[in-house]
């Protein structure tokens, strides 16, 4: 299955809590994402401001990646949000301006690395950074990027093709969560633009319902990239939260089994000609 249509809200238990609150006592701990790839992506548009309505957004779902656009924070606040069984990944915070910025939660089950994107970006035209899971045989590489309704497309397309020049390897898959500021309900001269530079690292869009309804319109500008010729199984769908904003959306991808492997160790004992006489002679 790909996209869904419908908007929907997922209900589920898990186990996280944030620092803006307290006396949620009945959220249980120790649980454990579902073994397929979740990536849960949405443009917030402030955290500080937000806590109830935020803690509503975590309690819903309980994915392996949480990515976060337009956080408003600076570095030491975001540094210090914290969300339980989750670590900080990466981040960029604007540095000349209040708004703006990324940032991504990784649950504390995987194993992984982040990246530095402070020289590729800059506050509203490009604001990026990423992490690398390392999964099996090859390694999953999620960018995050952001731009603004105000950033230059054109140049955002340049440093967006930077970055993903220094990222690539044989080794590495993709897969993009961006808000880009470009509806993808319309074929339009900056959609095709922005799909010609993925086209050529084999990313294709995989959102196409309206992630934000406002003054009775609909529009998609966020969206979430990945090679469909590796990973062809996948679920997309919106997920209702009541911020005034926009809706997240919830990507599982079923070729991606993120199950941790338990260690097992067995003892042998070595039967040859100097065991056995060993044995002997003791």
């Amino acid at each position: 299955m790909k996209g869904l249509s419908s908007f929907q809200r997922f209900m589920t238990t898990n186990d996280e809590q944030c620092v803006l609150t307290s006396g949620q006592s009945n959220i249980k701990s120790n649980v454990i994402p579902k073994n397929l790839l979740q990536i849960y992506h949405q443009n917030i548009q402030g955290i500080k401001w937000k806590s109830d309505d935020i803690l509503d957004i975590f309690y819903s779902v309980f994915p392996h990646v949480r990515y976060i656009k337009e956080h408003h924070m600076n570095q030491y606040e975001v540094v210090q949000f914290h969300i339980d069984n989750y670590t900080l990944g990466a981040n960029y915070c604007t540095h000349s301006l209040k708004k703006g910025g990324v940032c991504i939660f990784v649950h504390n089950i995987l194993n992984f690395v982040g990246v530095d994107f402070e020289n590729f970006s800059n506050d509203q035209g490009i604001e990026a950074c990423t992490i690398m899971l390392f999964h099996n045989s090859y390694n999953i590489c999620i960018p995050t990027i952001y731009r603004a309704p105000t950033g230059n497309l054109k140049c955002f397309i340049k440093k967006l093709e930077t970055i993903l020049c220094s990222l690539h390897t044989l080794n590495t898959q993709f897969s993009i969560c961006g808000d880009i500021n470009v509806t993808y309900l319309a074929n339009t001269s900056r959609s095709k633009a922005l799909d010609g530079l993925l086209s050529l690292f084999n990313l294709s869009g995989t959102l196409y319902f309206p992630t934000s309804l406002q003054n009775k319109s609909a529009t998609a500008i966020d969206n979430i990239f990945i090679d469909t010729s590796k990973f062809a199984n996948y679920v997309i769908s919106a997920l209702y939260n009541g911020l005034p904003a926009y809706d997240a959306q919830l990507i599982t991808l079923n070729d991606i089994d993120m199950k941790i492997q338990n260690s097992k160790f067995k003892i042998i004992r070595r039967i040859d000609t100097y065991s056995i006489l060993d044995s002997v002679i003791s």
